[in-house]
């Protein structure tokens, strides 16, 4: 199968607008800060923000570049959706 090296990436950045408008950034933070997806300067960034389109904007913007950083990330990340009852979302980005 090639191109798996940059289907993580390319998946969000694919899904990006549809994340953006799905997710609960909110039950998202703290996981992903315990696991290292994000700093605290990231996550208090989108703490911040009050409007919920931007905060997850914001949180996502992060995870594209932890994404890009270590694929790893991406599967993480995936994880974390299916903990937080966030599954239907986490399907979408398994494929």
């Amino acid at each position: 199968m090639e191109g798996s090296s940059h289907a993580e990436p390319e998946a969000l950045k694919h899904l990006f607008s549809y994340l953006v408008n799905s997710i609960d950034t909110a039950a998202l933070l703290p996981a992903a800060l315990s696991r290292d997806l994000i700093t605290d300067r990231q996550r208090t960034e989108c703490s911040n923000e009050t409007d919920p389109y931007k905060k997850a904007e914001t949180f996502l913007g992060h995870l594209q570049r932890a994404v890009n950083a270590d694929y790893d990330n991406y599967h993480t990340f995936v994880q974390i959706l299916k903990k937080a009852g966030q599954a239907q979302i986490a399907s979408r980005l398994r494929g």
